[in-house]
């Protein structure tokens, strides 16, 4: 069931090489190790009340919580229900939480909620394609850069033609993560102090993006789907646990 959903996660974590996708940074494309039929049942006993088919399917192939959409999904012993029907599988931020159906003839089904308001709001979209639309909107917006990139335009020329086409607003971060430059603490500072000053941080990105072009004209290194992409950030699900 999870497969191409496995395929798809491989491919994104080469192109993120800095993890600059939005919750990239906390789930680092990782999950824990995947659960046992056990493990499982002891989890919908504790909750009263069957996994949806997917969603069982999330922890036995994928792993116990971590890379997906927006902070990604968390471990097993963290799921709640609420109103009955809806489980809790993940943040979203800013009070923003996402939800699946249990069970009956929408179970699988995606559910957001804002916490700031009453309610809950149902969705047509399956927890699988929940991932596979995230995978695929990334997948196309890195495969977008690395085009630009090849074709010459300025790191400012590719924040444009990205915006336009698929209304993303992080062009540069993409930039930097394909062409896999990390960000100085001293300009962009560190998490959970970031510095947000672009007069002076945008420079920067043409700069590394000229520096890239110079290496790979004269066969320096390139990114490569076969290059670790170095040591990361504690995934965030092990917070969770």
């Amino acid at each position: 069931m999870w497969e191409l959903v496995l395929e798809k996660i491989q491919r994104l974590r080469q192109f993120d090489a800095q993890r600059q996708a939005f919750g990239a940074e906390l789930h680092q494309y990782e999950a824990a190790a995947p659960l046992s039929e056990g493990e499982i049942a002891a989890a919908e006993a504790r909750l009263g009340c069957a996994l949806p088919s997917e969603l069982a399917g999330f922890y036995r192939e994928v792993g116990d919580g971590g890379v997906g959409p927006y902070y990604g999904t968390v471990p097993v012993n963290s799921l709640q229900t609420e109103d009955a029907k809806y489980i809790f599988i993940g943040e979203q931020g800013c009070g923003h939480r996402t939800y699946v159906i249990s069970s009956g003839p929408k179970a699988n089904a995606i559910v957001f909620r804002d916490l700031d308001e009453d309610g809950f709001t149902e969705t047509a979209t399956s927890l699988l394609a929940f991932y596979e639309n995230w995978l695929d909107d990334e997948l196309a917006a890195f495969q977008e850069v690395r085009r630009l990139i090849d074709e010459g335009l300025s790191a400012e020329a590719i924040v444009l033609e990205l915006s336009k086409s698929h209304k993303r607003h992080d062009g540069r971060d993409l930039v930097a993560s394909v062409i896999d430059a990390q960000k100085p603490v001293g300009l962009f500072g560190s998490k959970g102090q970031r510095i947000y000053h672009g007069a002076t941080q945008f420079p920067w990105y043409e700069n590394r993006l000229n520096e890239f072009r110079r290496r790979t004209a004269t066969g320096g290194d390139s990114p490569d789907s076969s290059k670790p992409t170095g040591a990361r950030d504690q995934p965030w699900w092990r917070i969770w646990n």
